[in-house]
């Protein structure tokens, strides 16, 4: 998980998942497996999950018989401001995660015998 993500802070692990993977690719529709498999979360959970965001309107679903196809909500009121928060939590991590690296050093730098 990733603790610095505002998504995270913001909302169950399960629905922040889910936002994050139906938010980012909001062209692709996604079924119940592939969202479970994707977020690495039961599938159960998911398909609670998505039940309650269909519920409130942010995600909306079709059928081709087989599978159910799950992708956010482009009509919904908030689906602006959630898309943004997503790309700005992605970029907020990938910011922390670049700034958080050390610079490499040579094994004479270190201090530390080259075998």
């Amino acid at each position: 998980m990733k603790a610095d993500d505002a998504l995270d802070l913001l909302f169950p692990v399960v629905r922040a998942e889910v936002l994050r993977a139906l938010f980012h690719h909001t062209q692709r529709e996604m079924y119940v497996r592939e969202l479970a498999r994707w977020s690495e979360l039961a599938l159960r959970t998911v398909q609670r999950e998505l039940a309650t965001l269909i519920e409130i309107g942010l995600v909306t679903s079709r059928t081709n018989g087989y599978h159910v196809f799950y992708r956010a909500n482009r009509n919904h009121v908030l689906f602006a401001s959630l898309q943004q928060l997503v790309f700005k939590s992605e970029r907020c991590v990938l910011g922390k995660r670049k700034s958080m690296k050390r610079p490499r050093q040579s094994w004479r730098e270190s201090g530390r015998h080259k075998p």
